[in-house]
């Protein structure tokens, strides 16, 4: 057969077969580090995300007060003197 020749699909399966079996021989090698973190947000996962980027520490503060004034229970319940009616119309 000449390379232009399509291979019968049994023949395509043995090549196949033949290629994937047995240890890989070239040397090339991909080690990834990975980390498993909880899903889901809170200061654990912040500390490590920032942790992992090398972050400053000021930077870490601004990220978790930030994410403590989103927190739901930091939101004001109910109408308070101070809010305004919404302006929102569906």
């Amino acid at each position: 057969m000449n390379d232009n020749t399509p291979r019968p699909e049994s023949d395509n399966d043995d090549l196949l077969s033949k290629a994937t079996s047995g240890e890989y021989k070239y040397g090339f090698t991909s080690d990834i580090d990975t980390d498993i973190i909880p899903a889901g947000l809170s200061e654990d996962v912040i500390r490590l995300i920032s942790k992992k980027k090398g972050e400053p520490e000021w930077l870490l503060d601004f990220r978790l007060s930030a994410y403590a004034i989103g927190l739901p229970s930091s939101r004001p319940h109910g109408r308070t003197s101070t809010s305004r009616p919404s302006t929102f119309r569906p």
